[in-house]
């Protein structure tokens, strides 16, 4: 009896506690599972943090690239104030915070004028600060050359390019006002200048000013008639106001039909320009608009302030270089005698918008899509991850677990089982 209790015992004393050995073994499994665990809660942790990061920023990018400024923060940028004797307006030019690209927008327009279809385009660039000069052709004032040969020799390239000043067809020399980067060109007497477009300190202008005035402005050009006055058709009023000897299209030049080149902007400081396909300005067969049904379509489109360039033969629009408008030059120099072409015609001067504000370095790559953005993100961000995690694993104090080790191993473990153990950690 005594030995079957003795028995019993011995067996439940095995089921109760296991070998030393054993022990140690499941102690030490535990702890590098829990390492194991630790590191990978670690790597997914930041590698969540640096993806949820990226998602943010091109999110937030988008958002700020796709949403337009509100009506009443428009209304807020509007102020146009008149310079001495009533001879001038400015306005602020567009700046829409967050917002790098230009948004240039270039639509073809199509109207129906005395019983002819007129076509012609609507460009409209939404962020012009810095985006918009006044270019010369490679020899300067008093040469002449076409629109798409001047936009593609300019050191900053031009996206859109239209003509603009006035010449003397018979030596090419400019006429009226001329500023470019900054560089006062040529001036004429107030008594004797026409209405301008120029830029200075972050402002449109446009109306008529000494040569006192003219100094300090970025860009300057003259026109002829100043179509669209305060949000209003101010053809009548212009064209009395206006210097018409400097042009060679005669008394009617304002009402014939013919090709027609503007420009302006609207009360948000965006710029607006209208370029128009017809005829040259004389002889018959008059196609295209006069000025007052130009400056309607203007204001149809929101110009608040727009004046008349050159037009007729030498209007023309060229997109990145490449003509897109119809000329309606047919005689030479521009073309053959024969006149059964229409050719552009060489101007003395071209209004160039650019893509990148003039004076910043030009990016060599525009990145890639969203999606393309989020991938890469992500990707750093995963082996950043897993770069911190090894770190830590490898260096960090509370990751030097051979105190640990010691402290979860039983005191009765031999010297041989914890150097099994680290060895286990080192293989990690």
């Amino acid at each position: 009896m005594t030995a079957e209790i003795q028995m019993i015992q011995a067996v439940h004393s095995e089921d109760m506690e296991s070998p030393p050995q054993t022990r140690e073994s499941t102690s030490v499994s535990s702890a590098v599972a829990s390492r194991v665990k630790l590191a990978a809660t670690v790597f997914f942790c930041i590698a969540i943090a640096g993806f949820a990061f990226r998602v943010s920023q091109v999110r937030a990018q988008a958002e700020t690239f796709t949403s337009p400024a509100s009506e009443l923060e428009v209304e807020r940028a509007f102020s146009v104030e008149l310079g001495t004797a009533n001879t001038w307006v400015e306005q602020s030019i567009s700046q829409i915070p967050g917002i790098s690209e230009a948004q240039l927008s270039v639509r073809m327009l199509g109207a129906e004028v005395n019983g002819t279809h007129v076509t012609g385009h609507l460009a409209t660039l939404a962020n012009p600060l810095d985006r918009v000069s006044l270019a010369l052709p490679p020899g300067g004032c008093g040469t002449r050359e076409k629109t798409t040969v001047t936009a593609k020799a300019q050191k900053h390239v031009c996206k859109l390019a239209i003509n603009a000043g006035y010449f003397n067809v018979h030596n090419g020399a400019c006429i009226g006002n001329v500023v470019s980067q900054s560089q006062v060109i040529q001036t004429v007497p107030l008594s004797q200048g026409n209405v301008n477009f120029g830029i200075k300190d972050g402002k449109f202008y446009i109306g008529y000013f000494s040569p006192e005035e003219i100094a300090g402005f970025d860009h300057m050009v003259s026109g002829v008639v100043w179509l669209v006055r305060d949000g209003k058709n101010y053809v009548d009023q212009g064209w009395k106001e206006a210097n018409i000897t400097v042009q060679t299209s005669g008394d009617k030049y304002a009402t014939n039909l013919a090709s027609r080149t503007a420009v302006g902007f609207d009360k948000a400081g965006r710029l607006i320009i209208v370029q128009v396909d017809g005829s040259i300005a004389v002889g018959h067969n008059k196609r295209g608009m006069n000025m007052k049904v130009m400056a309607d379509l203007l204001i149809d489109h929101g110009a608040v302030q727009a004046i008349n360039l050159d037009g007729g033969g030498s209007s023309a629009m060229a997109q990145n270089g490449v003509l897109i408008s119809y000329p309606s030059d047919n005689r030479p120099p521009s073309c053959d005698a024969s006149g059964l072409y229409q050719c552009e015609r060489p101007v003395s001067t071209i209004l160039c918008l650019h893509e990148h504000p003039v004076g910043t370095s030009v990016p060599t790559s525009s990145g890639g899509s969203h999606i393309e953005s989020i991938i890469i993100g992500a990707l750093i961000s995963l082996l950043s991850g897993a770069v911190v995690t090894f770190l830590a694993v490898r260096f960090l104090p509370f990751f030097d677990d051979d105190e640990d080790y010691d402290k979860q191993l039983s005191a009765e473990s031999t010297p041989s089982v914890r150097t099994v153990a680290k060895k286990g950690r080192g293989g990690l």
